[in-house]
């Protein structure tokens, strides 16, 4: 699934800043995302517009890791690492170009690519997406504030924040395919 490759930097990050340290957190995960922004362009002719995002944000990232290593933004970068998820999916909403729609174009024929199903199915993917990482960033920065401590807390609505969006779209996706599948 290409969606999990795009949030591969968003995995090793959650996973590295829980497990060892933030700023190893956002050096591996710059490192995925330049890697995963290559292989788009090499084998799509262009990375989607989540991938970009995610290999600026955890450039700007390290920067502030190496410029500010004991910065206390650190604390709150897996919440602030959702909310660029979100911010990043609700904008290309409201661009009119979902980034699912990317993604999707790169498993379906052309010919569905223009139909109102395509864009509508999109658009709803999307959404579910963008809603459950903005949730998912305001659960996280929350708990941050008041439990900081309460590690297993945080990063189960991390995963979540990724599992609730990534299961509503595999069963958008398979909802859609019998619906096409039945006669008419």
């Amino acid at each position: 699934m290409d969606v999990a490759r795009t949030l591969r930097p968003w995995i090793a990050y959650a996973i590295a800043s829980a497990l060892v340290d933030w700023r190893l957190g956002a050096a591996l995960a710059l490192v995925v995302a330049a890697g995963e922004v290559r292989r788009q362009q090499r084998e799509h002719g262009g990375a989607d517009a989540l991938t970009v995002a995610t290999r600026w944000a955890f450039l700007a990232l390290t920067v502030l890791a190496v410029a500010q290593p004991d910065t206390p933004l650190h604390r709150y970068t897996p919440a602030l690492s959702l909310g660029v998820l979100g911010a990043t999916a609700a904008w290309t909403l409201l661009a009119g170009e979902p980034f699912t729609a990317e993604i999707a174009r790169r498993s379906t024929p052309e010919a569905v690519w223009g139909l109102p199903e395509f864009h509508r199915a999109n658009v709803a993917i999307t959404t579910a997406w963008a809603l459950s990482m903005l949730v998912a960033a305001a659960g996280c920065a929350a708990v941050l504030a008041l439990a900081p401590s309460a590690s297993a807390l945080w990063i189960a609505i991390q995963v979540l924040g990724f599992v609730v969006p990534a299961a509503y779209t595999t069963a958008y996706r398979n909802q859609l395919r019998q619906r096409m599948l039945q006669p008419a």
